[in-house]
């Protein structure tokens, strides 16, 4: 299987996105929300019909737990990049599963795709956590 997911204390270097939090107790001074999320890819630059692995970390970088409800299964994936499943691949027939992270504790994920889209600059649009919901949108190359 090409999907794996566990609560671990490493981090993955990426490109970190904060999530913003709607409600704020003070408006002139907001609280960051505490829940971070890492998204990376490799290769970084795929070609066309070549398999990409997306990695996506979620962070509780507050002082207190936070509850999330996370996909188990495979990662939630969006954009203009075509992508379509590794052929032979088994997936599991779960959806979610939930975890109260403590500060400093991750959640990570894996999921294999492969390239559809053509040589040119795609968005790729990466849900992990669903509640809250959150996405992160990276911009790939896909290359010659």
């Amino acid at each position: 299987m090409n999907t794996r997911f566990r609560i671990t204390g490493l981090a993955l270097a990426a490109l970190t996105l904060p999530f913003h939090a709607g409600c704020r107790s003070h408006p002139n001074a907001p609280t960051p929300d505490p829940i971070v999320q890492t998204v990376r890819i490799e290769p970084t630059e795929p070609r066309e019909g070549e398999t990409i692995t997306v990695y996506s970390t979620i962070e509780n970088r507050g002082s207190k737990p936070q509850q999330v409800t996370y996909l188990i299964c495979q990662l939630a994936m969006g954009g203009d990049l075509a992508l379509t499943m590794v052929p032979g691949t088994a997936r599991c027939a779960g959806f979610s599963a939930s975890a109260i992270l403590a500060p400093g504790q991750r959640l990570e994920a894996g999921d294999s795709r492969v390239v559809v889209s053509g040589p040119g600059a795609y968005t790729l649009d990466v849900t992990h956590v669903i509640d809250p919901e959150r996405t992160t949108t990276l911009t790939v190359r896909v290359r010659n």
